[in-house]
């Protein structure tokens, strides 16, 4: 009696495993996916066309602003070359008439410009390197008084650097 109720105990164990008739949880995000891919999409059209319109309404407007990051890049980078001319003509004992904390500010942001340890890497293409002339640029300005004066020393026009 124990073979046969253990036997038919056994077999009221085993039971098939449930047939699953859901739709796969993959097909079901492949499928929420889909969705919201399109409805990005449709929404994309629908403010881009809006953006793209306003866009070409003020055309002049934004050509008119970019049209100035050449000339003030170039105005920067005049800059970055006058001031490491003063740097020189401080270190070889040509030019003395300019404080310290002045050849400080742009000691530091010379140094802070070729150092590889910067806030953006100089590795990342152009990016790298606006950081760099920011930092330049704001050194530039706040000693730019002095800058005037080095400018009238050697004889430089001051707006083409200014």
């Amino acid at each position: 009696m124990n073979d046969q109720g253990s036997a038919a105990g056994s077999e009221s164990r085993i039971q098939d495993p449930p047939i699953d008739t859901s739709i796969p949880s993959e097909t079901k995000q492949s499928t929420a996916r889909a969705r919201l891919g399109r409805l990005l999409e449709a929404l994309s059209e629908k403010l881009g066309s809006k953006y793209l319109g306003l866009l070409t309404l003020k055309r002049g407007r934004v050509s008119e602003s970019l049209g100035g990051v050449p000339r003030k890049m170039h105005r920067v980078a005049n800059e970055t070359q006058l001031v490491l001319e003063l740097i020189d003509d401080f270190v070889d004992g040509t030019y003395r008439q300019i404080p310290w904390h002045s050849m400080a500010v742009l000691a530091g942001a010379v140094l802070y410009s070729i150092s590889p340890a910067d806030v953006v890497p100089d590795t990342l293409p152009l990016i790298g390197v606006l950081d760099d002339l920011a930092v330049i640029a704001v050194a530039v300005r706040l000693v730019r008084r002095d800058l005037r004066a080095y400018c009238r020393f050697k004889g430089y026009p001051e707006d083409e650097y200014f």
